[in-house]
Parts: C-alpha cells; structure tokens; sequence
C-alpha cells in the first residue's frame, strides 16, 4: 500500500519490534514526503507521528550540513590510506569549508583591491582555490615534476593509522604545510612496516619530513633508498657484498652468463644464501613494477655505485662498471645474474637498503690458460660475442659444472678450470681440453697447473 511504501523509503524495516534505522534524505525528498504525512495520520496515528518526528530531524540535519553526505564521500575516496572512519562527517567537514570560504573572500578581496574597474568573479577564485587544493594534496603515487624527489623511509603498522589520521586528517594536514605529496605504501620486505613516502621540491620534502619528526619523534626518517657507493677497486666489485670462490678447491657452479669470449658469470647453488634469490628477484619485481613510484638514480652517476637496472622486462641488481657523459650512457653489470649492458642512465633506480642484505651471486672469472682463435678478416668484438655464444650453448648447455681457481689476473679476478659432466655415468672433461681440441681456443704459452678431475 501507499504507508508501507512511505515507510520502506523512510526506513531500512517497517517491523514494530525492531529498531528503525533511520536514512538521511535530501530536503527537496523530505518536502514531498510531508503531504503523505496528513495521509498517515489518518488511517495510522502511531506512524504518523513517528514519521512527523523523523521529517523533523531531518530537516535540522539537512539545514545544519547541507553538503555533509557529498563531502564524506568525497574525503572518504580521497583518503588513500583504505582505512575506515569513525567521526562525524559533519564535525570533520564544517571547519574545512569555513576555511575555505574564509580563503575566497580574502581572495575575492585582494582582486577587487588590485583591480578596481574589473568585477571580480567568485567562480574564477573558486577554481584556482580549487587547483591550489589539488595541488596541495597530490595523489599517491603522483607523476610530480622531472625537479622533485622521493624520500621514503618505514614506519611501524602501529604508528600507520596515526599518521594517517580520521579520514587522512593527519595526512592532509601535512601535505597543506609542506606542499610535498605524502602517502604510504606496502613494503615488501617486511610485513610488520610500511613505507611512507614524500616528494616534492627539496624544500617541501624537508618542511614534511620536519612536520612528521615532530609529531613522531621516536620515527627514524632515514631514506631506505639511495645510491650505495661502493669502494671502488680495479674490478669494480663490492668486496663485503660479493661472493667469493675458494681457491683450490672444487666448486658446483652454474654458468649464467658468457661475455667478451672467455669471461663468464657464476653462481654457487651450493652456498646458503643462494636460495634466498628467487625470494629476492620476486620482491624486486614486485617493488619496481610501477617505476613512477620508485626514485630515479641522482645525478651525476658515478662508477661503483649500486642501483637497481632494468633488463628486458625484469629488474635486478647492477653496479655502474663505466660512465659515458657525452651519451649521457652507463655500462652496467648485473651482480646476480651476470653480464654487461648498456643503458641510459634514466633507466636506472635507486635500490633499497633491504636489497643490500642478500650477498650478490655472480662471480666474474675467466677460463684458465686459454685464449679464443681469432682471425684477422672479422670484427674481434663479433668474434668474442660469437665464441661466448658458442662455448654456452654448445660446450657448457645443462651439464653438471664445477669450476677450481687456479691463479688470479691483473685485476684480482678469479681464473678457473672449468670441468663438465652431461650424464652421471659420463666421465668428467675440462672445458678448456675441449675447446682447444675443438680448434676454438688455444692455450697460453706459459707453464700451466695440471687440471684436477673431479672424482667420479
């Protein structure tokens, strides 16, 4: 009927026994709904009643707050922390828009005063109120400009809701002071901190992460991105981060990486550490696939330091091995899975510290006494490239492969024989025997160590 039907748009339930929960409508709504009320009265004196007190509550609330319901929604999709609220919207949003109001009337004020003959607009300072606001907030990540930069550092998941604030009050507060765009992020590396990140101009990051410091001051603001520098040494290695082959000894490694003819890459499967990779390449991954919101490495780059760079569609740790300004290029090598690239330095970002924890798997080393055959009528760089190519894919492939340092070059890099075995009932072979049996390489003409077959 009519009743039931005013009742079910003005409450969730029509039952006597249970409690109605009231719904907030718009004025012009509950107007219209005023003319069923003398219906009401009528044929039920009981809802009648109970609908005349509600009609009046609501148009105090409306009159009150009239864009109450539209500002919570607005704040509430605004806010990009994803956490829920439990203060009155009305209470949040009133002293906003008195601020706001109070803002385009000084506004309005100073253009009339500057210029007297033009009618100021209320709508043109409303609109660049507007853009300020907007400015001011940002988004999380923003673009932001090719001049600002991003300092992120970890906060505990306690102190998270804090700073955020009842519906990104914190937050905003501290965007509004400094001008930087400020939100939080998840970290990957560690379930129990979050990753709060700033950027803006110098200036701005600095006043936010002053404003933080102060309302925090047991936080550490200390940026976990950056560039590492390195010591450099002729190798261009990290010495405390690398991992080392055993001289002497035999060693199970796994060829990753072949380069200018007999330079290659190895991994240890056998060392502890070396299972935590996959767990490392995945976070990397994960870390860096939206590269708007990691830092860019600061110039000017220089060699020996640290970053993460991309290859083909992955990422993974590097090292700058060389600097070409005029290019505005940088040599790369890969310090996990080997190899050299070359790139332009925007490609590059900064790593993170708890990416500097895992030792870096590759060791660079070289074949042991012998030199590729080269001949006089073909580039040398194409016939490196080619000979690694070879020797990986025809001569190294899916054998079992162990490796033993036998002496160390100009540079403190290892030299190694290299030993291979296709099958458990196949006998081990050197490597470097069967290049030069193969007419590909030949030996040094220096007095050698006899190689030491690994035991069947």
């Amino acid at each position: 009927s009519a009743v039931n039907r005013l009742l079910q748009k003005l409450f969730l339930t029509t039952k006597p026994t249970a409690k109605a929960e009231i719904k907030q409508v718009p004025m012009s709504e509950s107007a219209d709904l005023e003319a069923g009320v003398a219906n009401l009265a009528v044929d039920c004196p009981e809802q009648a009643d109970r609908v005349g007190k509600w009609l009046a509550r609501n148009d105090r609330f409306c009159r009150r707050s009239p864009t109450a319901s539209s500002a919570a929604r607005e704040e509430a999709a605004s806010d990009d922390s994803g956490r829920p609220s439990s203060v009155d919207t009305d209470a949040a949003a009133s002293p906003r828009q008195q601020q706001q109001k109070q803002q385009q009337q000084k506004q309005q004020s100073a253009i009339a005063a500057k210029n007297p003959g033009e009618p100021s607009s209320l709508a043109t300072v409303a609109n660049q109120d507007q853009r300020a606001r907007l400015i001011v907030r940002g988004a999380s990540p923003v673009p932001g400009d090719e001049n600002d930069i991003v300092h992120q550092f970890l906060i505990p998941n306690k102190l998270g809701g804090s700073m955020v604030g009842t519906r990104g009050r914190n937050i905003n507060y501290i965007r509004a002071k400094s001008g930087a765009s400020v939100w939080i992020s998840r970290n990957f590396f560690d379930k129990k901190t979050q990753v709060v990140n700033v950027r803006g101009p110098v200036n701005c990051v600095k006043i936010a992460l002053q404003v933080i410091k102060k309302r925090f001051p047991e936080l550490d603001v200390k940026p976990i991105n950056t560039a590492v520098p390195i010591q450099r040494n002729p190798a261009l290695q990290p010495t405390m981060c690398q991992l080392n082959l055993p001289v002497g000894a035999l060693v199970d490694v796994i060829v990753c990486a072949m380069c200018r003819g007999t330079t290659l890459f190895m991994q240890q499967p056998t060392h502890p550490s070396f299972h935590h990779l996959e767990k490392m390449d995945f976070s990397i991954q994960k870390h860096y696939a939206d590269q708007a919101a990691v830092p860019s490495l600061p110039r000017p780059v220089n060699p020996g330091a640290v970053c993460v760079a991309p290859f083909g569609s992955a990422w993974h740790r590097a090292i700058i091995a060389d600097v070409f300004p005029e290019d505005d290029m940088v040599l790369m090598k890969y310090l996990d899975w080997g190899g050299y690239e070359r790139m332009p330095v925007s490609c590059l970002k900064q790593i993170r510290t708890e990416m500097m924890h895992l030792p870096f798997q590759a060791v660079e080393g070289h074949l042991a006494y012998v030199s590729p055959v080269l001949t006089q009528d073909e580039d040398p760089e194409a016939q490196l490239d080619a000979f690694s190519r070879m020797v990986h894919e025809q001569f190294i492939g899916s054998r079992r492969l162990k490796c033993q340092v036998v002496y160390f070059n100009d540079v403190n890099q290892p030299c190694v024989y290299v030993y291979t075995r296709e099958g458990q009932s196949e006998p081990w072979r050197c490597l470097q025997d069967e290049l030069v049996a193969a007419g590909l390489a030949q030996w040094f003409p220096v007095p050698r160590v006899p190689p030491q077959m690994p035991q069947a």
